[in-house]
């Protein structure tokens, strides 16, 4: 089975990362150097290898990379060819590539659209595709929860309801990962968070 080491062989650590994106931005753009383990299979197509090893990293969280892996490329070989370790029968390929990550740092503030609401909690989507939870504890005392209309009402703008569709400014806590299934926990406990009525 191949494997994907980055730093030295079937370790989880970064051996080089480089960052080329824009401050403030939730994706960054990383130039990473990689060491790739690929059975004797491989030979002759370890392109087909490299490739089929990464897609199936695409969308999961990897912590070593902070973030989310999106896409990938750019993938470049160290050397001619791979090398083979003492006595394990895998291919070893030094390799730099460019991978497009998804990351949000604690303390980073974000805006996204209400997808779901309850009294115990809300949830939205940033991108349109990367899940936000946020509880009750964790939103403005500003906003009660009115059960006839299924949506939180500030006390102190009767135009300004948390309901689905709605776009709202939030703070990241921290990124949760289960078995595979990770979403960003958020908070908008701070006055100038809730609901976007202009840019922060």
């Amino acid at each position: 089975m191949a494997s994907l080491s980055f730093g030295r062989i079937r370790a989880a650590s970064v051996s080089s990362l480089a960052d080329d994106s824009p401050s403030g931005s939730p994706f960054r753009l990383l130039t990473l150097n990689s060491t790739v383990c690929l059975p004797p299979a491989y030979i002759g197509r370890s392109m087909q290898g490299f490739e089929e090893l990464l897609n199936a990293r695409l969308l999961r969280y990897d912590p070593r990379l902070g973030g989310v892996p999106l896409t990938y490329s750019d993938i470049k070989i160290k050397g001619n060819a791979g090398r083979v370790f003492n006595e394990l029968p895998e291919l070893i390929y030094e390799v730099s590539m460019k991978c497009l990550v998804f990351a949000t740092p604690s303390g980073m503030r974000m805006k996204g659209t209400i997808n779901e609401v309850t009294a115990g909690h809300i949830t939205l989507l940033v991108c349109g595709a990367f899940q936000v939870s946020i509880a009750k504890d964790q939103i403005n005392e500003r906003y009660t929860f009115d059960v006839s209309s299924t949506a939180w009402k500030s006390s102190s703008n009767s135009a300004e309801t948390i309901k689905i569709g709605v776009e709202v400014w939030f703070k990241v806590l921290k990124v949760h990962d289960k078995a595979g299934a990770w979403f960003i926990e958020g908070s908008m406990i701070d006055d100038n968070l809730g609901v976007a009525q202009s840019p922060i």
